[in-house]
């Protein structure tokens, strides 16, 4: 008995399968009785959509119009400017390019750019002029100076380092900087004045006090330790022996 329900059970999926697969044929017939030429079967709402090169228009597929110097987007519904061209309303103008310059694929800007070695002047391309002891920079727009030189509108002028200097970029428009030790003064590197008790800090344009001393005015001066009190980490200054606490100039501890 459970032998046929199984049977009956198969029957009517397979059934309910054909009546779904026939009632699908007669969708995809009835789709492409109304399809429109140059168009292709979809599943969307409509069931078809234009081939490449088509937009749809009402029921049907316009062609799109592509004109002299243009060509179709990768889309396929649209149309762009070739290099050398530019879009005006429904056509591709062409674009003048200067001397020494070159057309691009940007619908913005001019349409072209200059060659390396020329910048763009209005409408046309003008050569860089390139100092002595100067370079095309990487983009070839502009020029830039040799290390040791700093640049101004139209030269290259040598930098004037300083004995006790060197030569940096970090040095901004100066372009040098003071070795460990010395300080800028308008032209010139002055070695640094430390006073007694004191060394040259980390960066070596300025100075410190040693472990005991502390910076007052231009001169390291002892740390005094109040009674219950020691060198705190930074070694300039003091803290208070537990339990005493800081008060004033002093340590007391708490009654």
């Amino acid at each position: 008995m459970d032998g046929w329900r199984k049977l009956g059970v198969v029957i009517c999926a397979l059934a309910s399968f054909a009546i779904a697969a026939s009632q699908a044929e007669a969708a995809d017939e009835k789709v492409a009785a109304n399809m429109p030429a140059n168009a292709y079967q979809d599943g969307f709402a409509s069931g078809w959509s234009c081939n490449h090169g088509f937009v749809r228009e009402g029921a049907g597929c316009r062609q799109v119009a592509v004109p002299v110097g243009g060509y179709l987007d990768a889309f396929g519904d649209n149309w762009n400017c070739n290099p050398g061209f530019r879009k005006s309303g429904d056509k591709c103008e062409s674009q003048p390019i200067p001397a020494n310059g070159f057309a691009t694929a940007s619908s913005s800007g001019n349409g072209w750019e200059c060659n390396r070695g020329f910048r763009p002047d209005r409408t046309n391309c003008v050569e860089i002029r390139v100092p002595p002891n100067g370079y095309l920079t990487e983009r070839g727009d502009e020029f830039d100076c040799e290390r040791g030189f700093r640049r101004t509108a139209t030269a290259c002028e040598k930098i004037a380092v300083p004995a006790k200097g060197f030569l940096s970029r970090a040095g901004g428009q100066r372009g040098w900087e003071c070795e460990r030790g010395f300080v800028a003064s308008g032209a010139e590197c002055m070695a640094i004045a430390m006073p007694q008790n004191a060394f040259l800090n980390r960066a070596g344009n300025g100075w410190d006090c040693v472990r005991g001393f502390r910076k007052q005015n231009i001169a390291c001066v002892a740390v005094a330790l109040p009674q219950n009190a020691h060198l705190d980490v930074s070694g300039n200054d003091w803290d208070c022996n537990r339990p005493y606490r800081r008060r004033g100039d002093g340590c007391s501890r708490d009654n």
